[in-house]
């Protein structure tokens, strides 16, 4: 199990392809999101 700085569950999130927007977590860590998906494992210092 992963341990982020910010863990945002359940956000629209938007690509900036055009696509219709989704939902999904974001996590991030030294201010990079490194993980996008549905469900993600982990906690978040924030």
């Amino acid at each position: 199990m992963a341990d982020y700085d910010l863990l945002i569950r359940g956000g629209s999130v938007i690509d900036g392809t055009g696509a219709d927007a989704r939902i999904a977590d974001v996590a991030v860590s030294n201010g990079v999101i490194v993980a996008l998906g549905v469900d993600l494992e982990g906690t978040a210092n924030h």
